[in-house]
């Protein structure tokens, strides 16, 4: 009633046909516009939020989960949803599975490295000097000791713990630079590394945050992880991260610039060099035994930033892909140009890891283990970026190695092994581009194990042991 006594007391004694309305409603016109102006203003301010890939939060229950259909993240939400209510029965179990996967994902982090270091001898076209061991011509695998033919670059300790980069010159065998990595930041470790021309990048390992007490090196289970996990939290997200860091050389090696820096969540996984763009593999693990409100999706999701000393950003909503029957892990891919001036792509997937890797000139292949068994994902490199994933279901439980995976004609080949009730079953398998089972062979030496898979052409020689 207030400011609207006169009015009242008018009403009360028979005067109304005689009450004028209230000066504001003269002023309605005016007010039905600067409503409308504000309407507009929330619109444009929400659709430019949207498009910087920032997460609106909405505070209370969420009520109706349809009531935020239109919303950026809705399906991971719905999905992480889904993961969160299959966990809040039983969920100490899962949580345990979750950090073992952890530590086996961060302990296997060179894994893949480790079987193409060799140096290949004599590279075709007449090169007097040795290269990285590569899996496919024009696909370049990171390595701790590389050569371009005048330099040799070297990865090694320094003695107390860290890593030291030293560039020799290999005919005169004189050290032209050398520097210690991740000094300072012991929560950063520098695993391997490429050489393109005059452009040195560096992949590693780090941490989003600096937790609290020591982390081993090869461990992805922070001591703030741990805590939570053994409090029996509801809810953890591995803080892991990746990073690549790409340096200019000058013409004879003796100083090194840095040029530019990309980091992801995940450990890291693997990675490979196509045409001067490096395509860095995470694998991100996390925990939720809870129901998700809109709101707390944000604690839920990938991360990356372009600069070291830089804030995080979450991955903008369009970067998303779910597997059909989500776990609690993301896979992260970015397409980081080296020698272009182009921003970084980051696509993730929500439900699996990135756990075996294979290149081609054409598309990146990740095979990771899904809840029935294995399942690959296509990625095709296009200028600039990556494409949407491509994902298809692989029979079998395991594979050997990158070296079990093929390229051909379109093609995609893979060996695996199935595990059965009389003893493992190992079988070669073909997909088409849509990554649907086109082929497959018969059971081979049924028993044995599957130790060494080459392919060439249109033969596959597996080599077994028992």
């Amino acid at each position: 009633k207030r400011g609207c006594e006169e009015l009242y007391a008018r009403i009360e004694a028979g005067q109304s046909r005689k009450v004028r309305e209230p000066k504001w409603r003269g002023l309605r016109p005016l007010l039905t516009a600067a409503c409308l102006v504000l309407v507009l203003g929330a619109l444009v301010f929400g659709a430019t939020r949207l498009q910087n890939g920032e997460l609106p939060v909405f505070g209370g229950a969420s009520g109706n989960p349809e009531a935020h259909a239109d919303q950026p993240y809705y399906d991971v939400w719905q999905a992480l949803r889904g993961i969160g209510e299959s966990h809040v029965d039983g969920g100490t179990a899962k949580l345990t599975g979750t950090m073992e996967d952890m530590q086996t994902a961060a302990a296997a982090g060179t894994g893949e490295a480790d079987e193409a270091a060799p140096a290949a001898g004599q590279q075709e076209g007449g090169a007097d000097y040795g290269e990285t061991n590569v899996q496919v011509q024009g696909v370049d695998e990171a390595d701790m000791v590389k050569n371009d033919g005048e330099y040799l670059y070297v990865l090694s300790y320094d003695g107390e713990g860290g890593r030291l980069l030293s560039i020799v010159h290999a005919e005169s065998m004189t050290l032209r630079h050398q520097m210690k990595l991740d000094e300072g930041d012991d929560y950063r470790y520098t695993r391997e590394m490429y050489v393109t021309g005059d452009l040195l990048t560096l992949v590693g390992s780090r941490s989003k945050a600096v937790p609290g007490g020591e982390q081993e090196e090869s461990s992805a289970v922070t001591p703030e992880t741990a805590d939570k996990i053994a409090a029996g939290s509801s809810y953890y997200l591995d803080e892991s991260t990746c990073f690549a860091q790409v340096y200019q050389l000058n013409d004879d090696r003796s100083k090194c610039e840095p040029l530019r820096y990309h980091e992801q969540s995940g450990a890291y996984s693997s990675s490979r060099m196509v045409d001067g763009t490096l395509y860095l593999v995470s694998a991100q693990y996390f925990y939720v035994a809870e129901t998700l409100e809109y709101g707390d999706v944000e604690g839920y999701l990938p991360f990356v930033r372009t600069d070291a000393e830089a804030d995080y950003a979450t991955l903008p909503a369009h970067c998303h892909d779910i597997t059909e029957s989500p776990r609690d892990q993301y896979t992260q891919v970015s397409a980081i140009p080296v020698t272009g001036d182009g921003d970084a792509v980051t696509r993730s997937v929500l439900g699996s890891s990135g756990d075996t890797i294979y290149g081609s000139t054409k598309n990146l292949y990740v095979v990771v283990y899904g809840t029935d068994g294995l399942q690959a994902m296509r990625f095709a490199l296009e200028p600039g970026g990556i494409a949407e994933p491509v994902t298809g279901d692989v029979p079998g439980d395991m594979l050997n190695n990158q070296f079990s995976m093929d390229e051909y004609n379109g093609y995609f080949r893979v060996v695996t092994t199935k595990w059965a009730d009389d003893g493992q079953v190992n079988r070669l398998y073909v997909l088409d581009e849509g990554m649907a089972v086109v082929g497959e062979s018969g059971d081979l030496a049924p028993g044995e194990t599957v130790y060494s898979v080459r392919f060439m052409g249109d033969m596959a020689y597996v080599v077994t042991f028992l």
